[in-house]
């Protein structure tokens, strides 16, 4: 029974650091993204509210708000991803929680 339950805490710490090691891209992105806007020179402020009309303030906005905005959908999916890797019983389980995490973010589409 303890050998049982040690090695389900063994997969399900398995599942989240691989999915955690999955996410890590979009974080990093999403982190330069954020430096880049709160860089604290006066100069390169006015340089993205000047380029091209405000347009690469609004791009690197844009791109946080798509990494960084929606890091838990991401890890969602990453660990409905690894879940049904891992586990093959739990394959329509999984499939069906993460179809369904889509629609509680989005329950207008």
């Amino acid at each position: 029974m303890k050998a049982l339950r040690s090695k389900k805490i063994s997969v399900i710490g398995s599942i989240i650091k691989t999915s955690l090691a999955m996410v890590i891209p979009i974080l990093f992105i999403g982190s330069i993204t954020v430096l880049l806007n709160g860089f604290p020179v006066q100069a390169y402020q006015d340089f993205l509210d000047s380029f091209w009309g405000g347009a690469l303030r609004k791009l690197i906005q844009i791109i946080q708000s798509t990494t960084v905005g929606n890091l838990a959908i991401y890890m969602t999916v990453a660990l409905n991803l690894c879940y049904m890797n891992q586990a093959e019983e739990g394959q329509r389980l999984a499939f069906k929680f993460g179809r369904s995490s889509w629609f509680y973010a989005f329950p207008k589409i």
